[in-house]
């Protein structure tokens, strides 16, 4: 799946290159609590290098979907967990703290 494309180091920025982003933030839009935590997970572990950061704010919309998903504007139905709150909270805050894609976020 895409989420284990992201995942594997070897091939992340190949992934990351063909696409990947938008399945994932299509992603955190489901239902399925495991897919919404996969694709969190998932993005959470781009957040390590700054290229890939810069082009998450860039080229997507991932950031506006993480805080309409944490803020629960969008998914009145749905309760996060702690897990799922944090990891959308600390993806957020390696977005907003990297120079790269902080410029793309305001």
């Amino acid at each position: 799946t895409c989420c284990n494309l992201v995942l594997d180091n070897n091939i992340r920025g190949a992934a990351i290159k063909a696409g990947v982003y938008a399945s994932l933030e299509k992603g955190l839009l489901l239902q399925d609590k495991d897919t919404v935590r996969q694709c969190l997970a998932s993005i959470f572990s781009v957040c390590t290098e700054d290229l890939f950061m810069e082009q998450m704010a860039k080229s997507t919309r991932i950031p506006v979907t993480l805080i309409k998903y944490i803020s629960n504007s969008d998914h009145s139905n749905v309760t996060l967990t702690p897990e799922e709150y944090s990891l959308g909270a600390r993806t957020l805050c390696m977005l907003s703290w990297c120079t790269r894609s902080r410029l793309f976020l305001q």
